[in-house]
């Protein structure tokens, strides 16, 4: 893509490209002069045209004004007339998830945050979540740098586009994913060819969930107690090894040392995680969904 192309908007609104705010292995976010509420998605990998399809639906059907947690394009954007990325909201001030949930990182990125705060965060991105699954869109790839937070704990959703989503009949999957956020049941599974579900968004949203309350680490990685090697957790996760279960005798997992553990939270959220990440004998569990986090985490 020649970033220094003529970039138009679909209502014939022409950008100027600002500084880079974030990139990826398919794209790179940009400011937009002059307009400080929107930024610019631009595809780097040649693929723009894969995509053009699901961005023109979802703007179709104006996912953007349906709910405020998300940043959903808001129009297609041309590079000297051929289709390259979209607009969309900007969230101002706004870090990645991930430096919340990194206790060194968020000493110098979230200084003010208490326990509180961590508690408000994780309500309000199982809020963003349910307000995604109400729409009937998946995330798909769930992970700690898919969403953005600001300093007054409100998140916004990023790389919509991603989303498994069906608009008209037509299906457009979301083909990318994390290992670490993946449920059991898609674990090595080529994302191509797998139709996401609100179930599979269940894990990831339990794992950030978990990340979140307990000092970022991951609900998978734990001591393990088996016989030999220690799981990656990939394989952790496959084989059911919740290292905070109350099941340890099935898992074969004891949280790390000097860490929380779920009798220092209430019942009904350590139930909900035990829930999540179940019991090595269930293949696929009914998770704990975004809409019955809300009333837990409000609690």
């Amino acid at each position: 893509m020649n970033l220094n192309a003529a970039f138009m908007t679909s209502s014939g609104r022409r950008l100027q490209l600002g500084k880079v705010l974030g990139k990826g292995g398919e794209a790179k976010i940009f400011h937009v002069e002059g307009d400080s509420s929107i930024a610019l998605k631009i595809y780097t990998d040649g693929k723009e045209l894969d995509r053009r399809g699901k961005v023109n639906a979802m703007i179709a059907d104006r996912l953007h004004n349906r709910t405020p947690f998300v940043a959903f394009p808001l129009e297609t954007v041309t590079a000297n007339g051929a289709f390259a990325g979209f607009t969309m909201r900007k969230a101002v001030g706004a870090k990645l998830m991930h430096q919340l949930c990194t206790p060194g990182d968020r000493k110098t990125e979230f200084p003010d945050a208490n326990f509180r705060f961590l508690v408000r965060v994780a309500l309000n991105f199982a809020r963003a979540i349910a307000s995604i699954n109400n729409l009937g869109a998946v995330i798909g790839d769930i992970n700690e740098s898919g969403a953005l937070v600001d300093q007054k704990g409100l998140v916004t959703i990023i790389d919509s586009d991603s989303f498994h989503y069906v608009s008209g009949g037509q299906l457009f999957r979301c083909r990318v994913g994390k290992q670490e956020y993946t449920p059991p049941e898609l674990q090595g599974q080529s994302f191509e060819k797998v139709d996401r579900s609100v179930n599979h968004d269940a894990f990831g949203l339990a794992v950030i969930i978990f990340e979140i309350l307990f000092m970022g680490r991951h609900p998978f990685s734990g001591v393990y107690k088996g016989t030999g090697d220690q799981p990656s957790i990939s394989r952790a996760i496959q084989e059911g090894r919740f290292a905070y279960s109350q099941q340890r005798s099935l898992t074969k997992m004891e949280p790390p040392p000097h860490v929380p553990v779920l009798a220092d939270i209430p019942i009904d959220v350590a139930t909900a995680f035990q829930r999540a990440f179940g019991s090595p004998a269930l293949r696929v569990q009914a998770r704990p969904t975004a809409a019955e986090w809300v009333p837990l985490l409000e609690t």
